[in-house]
């Protein structure tokens, strides 16, 4: 199956977390996806998301979408600069951060598989790992998922004993234990998946990201592959206090 390279959304405006990239000293406006994720050689959660997919064993560019605003502060910033300098990855501009958005209409109008990622958490992965479990379940779309700190406000999955993802629920707090979406995916051009997104990407407006999940699981389209560490999806204060915490007492163990 023809893959080109991956995708990741680097667009947002970090609107939940401005208040406190401001208290950490940033400037207004600054992206949280450059945010440090406390490892002592200044790499950041887009650095890191990056040098990732650079390590996939996918052939194509690694494609950072981004705003003009934010395309700014990457290539002013010493972790990202000599990534998007070099010939494996590309920028592309797109006008704001829904992380479905520099995909989707990719695989409706070309028919190839598309890797995407946001460019804002932190995960230890191997896009490797994430493709075998997507060939061994037999689902078009794959979403990686993990237990992480408990949030406000999250989404949270189920997942059945063979993978399938079969809810998906909005929380006022989730709990450790819940699986909540990490922001990596896998999306096949099946006749099933391309008829469910096609009316979707020809719209104007690209539809919500809960939209689009829940016609998916609907469908009985999404598998899920686990992770067995922690993520860090950095949406909340809270949850990138606790990236920055856990980044330390690893650090301190090595």
């Amino acid at each position: 199956m023809a893959e080109t390279g991956i995708e990741i959304a680097a667009a947002g405006k970090s609107t939940r977390l401005r208040e406190h990239i401001t208290e950490l000293g940033y400037p207004n406006g600054y992206p949280k996806l450059l945010l440090p994720t406390g490892r002592s050689d200044g790499e950041t959660l887009l650095g890191r998301v990056t040098r990732q997919a650079l390590e996939a064993p996918v052939p194509g560019f690694v494609t950072i979408h981004t705003s003009e605003e934010n395309e700014r502060y990457l290539r002013q910033n010493p972790d990202i600069s000599p990534l998007i300098d070099g010939a494996e990855v590309r920028l592309a501009r797109v006008e704001y951060g829904n992380s479905f958005r520099p995909f989707l209409p990719k695989l409706v109008k070309e028919g190839v598989r598309v890797l995407g990622s946001s460019g804002d958490f932190y995960a230890e992965f191997s896009w490797a790992d994430v493709l075998d479990t997507h060939e061994s379940n037999n689902y078009p779309v794959t979403f990686v998922v993990g237990q992480t700190v408990a949030v406000d406000n999250g989404a949270v999955f189920d997942v059945s004993d063979n993978g399938l993802i079969t809810d998906f629920a909005r929380v006022d707090r989730t709990k450790q234990s819940d699986l909540v979406n990490v922001g990596i995916y896998v999306f096949d051009p099946t006749d099933t998946v391309l008829s469910t997104l096609s009316g979707i990407v020809s719209s104007r407006y690209l539809a919500s990201e809960e939209d689009i999940v829940t016609t998916l699981i609907a469908k009985g389209l999404m598998g899920a592959h686990v992770l067995e560490r922690t993520p860090y999806n950095v949406n909340s204060a809270e949850t990138y206090q606790a990236l920055l915490a856990h980044v330390q007492t690893e650090q301190v163990v090595a």
